[in-house]
């Protein structure tokens, strides 16, 4: 199994810890292809939304967690937890899986950095 058909199983399960303990065991290749393939699922589940509205919030959490995992750079994770489809308001693990996730990541990323840009 690839391993982004192992994370998307994950997401769908609505898994937000699962996806965690996943993602952050995967090596290089397989952080580049959740990377790649993250953003078009999101903006598939989005298109779904017109044709049969459904709330993102279940699986926001993992969405989240696995783009802070797997996309590269400041820029670009601070983009896609500030992304509006994936705003969880209601959840008090997010912050501490989101700190453990980082802590995860084979390259560190400046927090002084990421966190201008996530205001």
């Amino acid at each position: 199994m690839s391993p982004w058909a192992e994370v998307l199983g994950r997401i769908q399960a609505r898994d937000a810890d699962g996806t965690a303990r996943l993602v952050t065991q995967l090596d290089a290749a397989g952080r580049r292809q959740i990377a790649t393939e993250l953003p078009g699922y999101l903006q598939q589940l989005r298109r779904g939304r017109w044709e049969s509205p459904r709330d993102l919030t279940a699986e926001a959490p993992a969405l989240r967690v696995a783009g802070a995992a797997c996309l590269t750079g400041a820029a670009q994770v601070a983009s896609w937890l500030s992304h509006r489809d994936l705003q969880v308001w209601r959840s008090l693990d997010d912050p501490d899986r989101m700190v453990a996730v980082l802590r995860h990541r084979p390259e560190p990323m400046p927090r002084m950095r990421l966190s201008r840009r996530a205001i």
